[in-house]
C-alpha cells in the first residue's frame, strides 16, 4: 500500500509540475473538463494460471509484465477519440500475476498527427515475488514507441518496446538481470452488421515479436554460478470480434466486446529452451471487454480473459478493472 501511495503521489507531483514547464500555456482557459490533454487513471489486473511451471517462472514474470503494459498501451490508443491533439496520461496499473505483485508506473505522452497518434511511454515497476521458500525483488522499467492510426472502422497500432528486469534475492546473492526488447502490433477492422444501430462485427490480428537476454549470477553449495541465456518468442493471434455500442441518458456510453481467438508461439523450442516446453504453443482465447464514458470526464473499464491450452490441460484466467479521469 506505501508503494501505491508512493506511486500516486509522484504521478500527482509530475501533473502538478506541468504548470511550472509551461505545458498548461497551450490549454485554453475555456477548455471544457475533459478535453485539455491530461489524463489520470489506474487499472487492477489479476492473472492465475492452473499449472505453475516453477523452473519457467523467471520467464513468465517478464511475460508478464511486458504483456501489461503492452496491452494497456494498446487498449488505451484503440478507444482514443481523437478529440485532443496532444494527451499526457498518468496511471498506476497494479498487477497480481500468482505470487508476483508489483504496481506499475506509467507516463504517456502522444501527438496527433492527422489520423494518427504518435507517443512515448515509460513505465516503472517495483514488486515481489518467490519460488518455493525464496523470496525475491522484480523491479525495471520499460519504454515504448507506438503509434496508433484510427480510420473509419479500421485501427492499426504498433510500438517498439525495450525493457529491464531485474531480480534480486533476499540473500543479496542471487540475482537474475533480464534486458528484452521487441515489436507489437495490433490490427483491426470492423463492420456494420446485421442492420443494427451501433452494432459490429470485425476480425483483429495480434504479433508479438521479442527477445530476452538473460544473465544468471547463482550461488549453490558455495560455488558461483554465471551463465547467460537468450530466449525468442514469436507469438501471433487471430480471431474475430462483437461490438454493441448503447447510449444512456446524462450522457453515458457503454461498449460491450466479445472477442474470440486461437493463438500460437511459432518459436515453442526458443522460448524457454532448456527450461521446458511451452504449455501454450497453441491456444484458444475468449475475452469479454466493457467500457463506459460518463460524460467527457470519466471512463471506467473491465474486462475477463480465459485461455486454454489446445495441446495440454493447461488454463489461464486473467481479470481487470480501471479507470481514467479526464481533465
Amino acid at each position: 500500500m506505501k508503494k501505491i501511495l508512493f506511486g500516486l503521489f509522484a504521478i500527482l507531483s509530475v501533473c502538478a509540475s506541468a504548470k511550472e514547464i509551461n505545458l498548461w500555456e497551450e490549454v485554453n482557459i475555456d477548455t471544457q473538463m475533459g478535453y485539455t490533454g491530461f489524463e489520470l487513471g489506474g487499472k487492477y489486473y489479476n492473472k492465475s494460471l492452473d499449472n505453475v511451471q516453477e523452473v519457467q517462472k523467471y520467464l513468465d514474470e517478464i511475460y508478464s509484465v511486458k504483456n501489461t503494459v503492452n496491452d494497456s498501451l494498446k487498449n488505451r490508443a484503440m478507444l482514443d477519440t481523437y478529440e485532443k491533439d496532444w494527451i499526457l496520461n498518468a496511471d498506476i496499473n497494479y498487477l497480481k500475476s500468482e505470487d508476483l505483485e508489483t504496481p506499475i508506473y506509467n507516463l504517456n505522452y502522444g501527438v496527433l498527427n492527422d489520423i494518427t497518434r504518435y507517443g512515448i511511454n515509460i513505465a516503472m515497476f517495483k514488486g515481489d515475488s518467490k519460488t518455493g521458500e525464496k523470496e525475491y525483488d522484480s523491479k525495471g522499467g520499460q519504454v515504448n514507441l507506438y503509434f496508433n492510426r484510427n480510420e473509419d472502422l479500421g485501427n492499426l497500432f504498433g510500438t517498439l518496446y525495450i525493457g529491464k528486469n531485474n531480480q534480486e534475492f533476499d540473500d543479496n546473492v542471487n540475482e537474475i538481470d533480464n534486458f528484452y526488447y521487441g515489436y507489437f502490433t495490433s490490427l483491426e477492422q470492423k463492420y456494420e452488421s446485421f442492420n443494427l444501430d451501433e452494432f459490429y462485427s470485425g476480425y483483429f490480428i495480434n504479433l508479438d515479436i521479442s527477445r530476452t537476454e538473460t544473465d544468471y549470477k547463482l550461488t549453490s553449495n558455495g560455488k558461483e554460478l554465471k551463465t547467460s541465456k537468450d530466449n525468442d518468442s514469436v507469438n501471433g493471434e487471430i480471431g474475430f470480434s462483437l461490438e454493441k455500442n448503447l447510449f444512456f441518458f446524462n450522457n453515458i456510453t457503454t461498449q460491450i466486446k466479445l472477442l474470440s481467438s486461437i493463438g500460437k508461439e511459432f518459436l515453442e523450442e526458443d522460448k524457454y529452451k532448456n527450461l521446458g516446453k511451452d504449455e501454450y504453443e497453441v491456444y484458444a482465447k475468449e475475452k469479454l471487454e466493457i467500457s463506459t464514458s460518463i460524460g467527457s470526464g470519466v471512463d471506467l473499464f473491465t474486462g475477463a480473459e480465459y485461455r486454454k491450452s489446445l495441446k495440454s490441460s493447461s488454463a489461464e484466467k486473467n481479470i481487470y478493472l480501471g479507470f481514467k479521469i479526464n481533465f
